[in-house]
């Protein structure tokens, strides 16, 4: 290839490269245009129906997350109370133990 070729491929890159850049900022703009124009929209209603049956209908969606505070609540319980079932099970143990020992202590004394 000749130099001016070379000049002519260089000066086309060039170019290219100038055209690339300036999409790249127009994109990056237009993003930034719609991240601030962005609009949420959020349906929802004040209205509860006021009859019997509505609020039967209420109560009857409203238990299943009933029933699974109250299975949260209960095996939170249990948790708690192990350790302490464990506590007095060992300290009804030792209690039995020494009332059978001084049980026989006395019982020895009242044979002699």
């Amino acid at each position: 290839m000749s130099v001016s070729d070379l000049l002519a491929l260089a000066k086309a890159t060039a170019e290219v490269e100038q055209q690339l850049h300036a999409a790249r900022q127009d994109a990056a703009q237009q993003q930034r245009r719609i991240s601030t124009n962005l609009l949420t929209l959020d349906f929802s209603s004040e209205y509860r129906p006021t009859g019997r049956w509505s609020r039967i209908g209420g109560a009857f969606s409203g238990s299943l997350d009933e029933l699974t505070d109250g299975t949260v609540s209960a095996i939170q319980m249990a948790a708690f109370g192990l350790p302490v079932l464990v506590v007095l099970l060992i300290a009804a143990l030792i209690l039995r133990w020494l009332w059978r020992k001084l049980g026989s202590r006395r019982a020895g004394r009242q044979a002699a």
